[in-house]
């Protein structure tokens, strides 16, 4: 996978309140996605709290992979973010 499966879209949920520093902690891997060309998109939950509530966001860090407009798979945790953003088939471009 390169990035250009479509209708891929990646949503990365973290709180500006509670967690400021968390895009931070792992803006390496979310430089992967950018190399890669996958969509994505960073939401703070008090910014945007629709999206946070459409894909019923309860804990942060979390991270909803979307294909086609339709939640293929749901991580929370920094665990999961980590294991997602920089060890998962996104990142590796593999099928």
């Amino acid at each position: 996978m390169d990035g250009t499966l479509k209708g891929l879209k990646v949503y990365i949920f973290y709180s500006s309140r509670t967690e400021p520093e968390i895009l931070s902690v792992y803006q390496r891997y979310i430089d992967k996605l950018k190399e890669k060309n996958i969509d994505y998109e960073e939401i703070d939950i008090y910014e945007s709290k629709e999206k946070a509530e459409k894909f019923n966001i309860e804990v942060t860090p979390s991270i909803c992979i979307v294909i086609g407009g339709k939640l293929e798979k749901k991580f929370v945790g920094v665990a999961h973010m980590k294991e997602v953003l920089g060890e998962s088939m996104l990142i590796r471009g593999e099928k």
